[in-house]
């Protein structure tokens, strides 16, 4: 039984085992890559910098995005300030920014406000009722003012209540990613099934300049955070990474830390910090009766790998389903004995190669 063996073997890293079926032997002929992919949307959205500094900085880390956006054949949607320089040290604390008017078109009309544009975008973006996920991130300041977190725009600034409402009904998985400070509020307000939602701080109150978003743009295509070594990088897997380097950023300055990241993608608005992990597993336990987050971020990555694009969009749903099984089952562990714990893993194992064989033959 050569799953059951790899099942015994590598639990722990499941779904690598699973991909490694799709390189195999075992298959005929090349890896195909689906069409699938493309039906990806990023909406990349750089908010008013405030300064040259924080603007080129802002500038920067949308450009890692986009990159890896980019290559992994997603459609992009970038609103905001570009800003070509270099970007400079930004040592400041004060996260203050000015919002500045709407650009003006060469024929002198008024060129449409970002608020305007974000909100187009994610109208039109959100009624897609496929599988594919829609990634927005923002990259900049916030404010908390009257119990009232906004991102800052260039011309009128977004709230947390007005980014629940225009995504309010989308019917395709969400993965949302506020790298603002005071972006905590965000989390309640934008949590929800099929949602995994991402912000830099776990208040309002955490005012200062957020270097989070910095280390996850870094991260969101950095092969090194693959902790379940599966050839591609988790928003899960990113997060943990930016987390951890934010906090030995601030370790290594000898300051205290004024931004605590937070991730929700169980739909109760709470959210888990990275301490809760080791590796991709929870060992810290929330309070109260909340449920702790991590497993469908887990199954979510931007750059996906070869094995993983020759896969139909059906295929992929049914192997996130048998990821979260496999999950469910490794927490009940200590409650079966051996024999009973490896008969409920070695079907679904199975199940996970045959579907990567059937990956691999040539779409029609």
């Amino acid at each position: 039984m050569k799953q059951l063996i790899f099942a015994r073997t590598w639990v722990a890293v499941f779904r690598h085992v699973a991909l490694a079926f799709c390189a195999s032997g075992w298959l005929l002929g090349p890896v195909s890559v689906s069409h699938a992919q493309s039906e990806v949307d990023v909406v990349i959205v750089v908010g008013a910098g405030g300064t040259d500094e924080y603007a080129a900085a802002f500038s920067e880390w949308a450009e890692r995005w986009e990159k890896v956006a980019t290559e992994a054949q997603a459609n992009v949607t970038r609103i905001g300030p570009v800003v070509s320089r270099e970007s400079e040290s930004v040592d400041s604390e004060s996260t203050e920014s000015e919002s500045t008017e709407s650009e003006s078109t060469e024929s002198g009309e008024a060129a449409p406000a970002d608020r305007e544009l974000l909100l187009e975008s994610l109208e039109q973006l959100k009624a897609d009722s496929g599988q594919a996920p829609l990634w927005l991130v923002l990259i900049g300041h916030g404010t908390f003012q009257q119990e009232q977190a906004k991102f800052n725009l260039r011309g009128p600034d977004l709230s947390a209540a007005e980014f629940a409402k225009v995504l309010e009904g989308a019917a395709r998985p969400l993965v949302i990613v506020n790298a603002a400070s005071s972006s905590g509020p965000f989390l309640a307000a934008l949590s929800g099934e099929n949602r995994v939602v991402v912000t830099a701080t776990r208040s309002g109150e955490e005012q200062n300049f957020a270097r989070f978003g910095d280390y996850l743009s870094r991260a969101i295509g950095d092969r090194s955070a693959d902790l379940d070594h599966d050839a591609s990088v988790s928003i899960l897997e990113a997060f943990l990474a930016a987390s951890h380097q934010t906090q030995q950023f601030y370790e290594r300055e000898g300051r205290l830390a004024t931004e605590h990241a937070l991730l929700d993608d169980n739909g109760d608005g709470k959210g888990t910090p990275a301490d809760f992990f080791r590796g991709m597993r929870v060992v810290g336990q929330p309070a109260g009766e909340a449920e702790p987050d991590g497993p469908f971020a887990a199954g979510l990555s931007l750059l996906a790998t070869e094995e993983e694009l020759a896969l139909t969009a059906e295929q992929r749903e049914r192997i996130a389903e048998i990821e979260q099984s496999v999950r469910e089952l490794r927490g009940r562990k200590s409650e079966l004995d051996e024999d009973a714990y490896y008969a409920e893993l070695e079907p679904l194992m199975v199940e996970l190669a045959k579907l990567c064989e059937q990956g691999d033959q040539p779409q029609q």
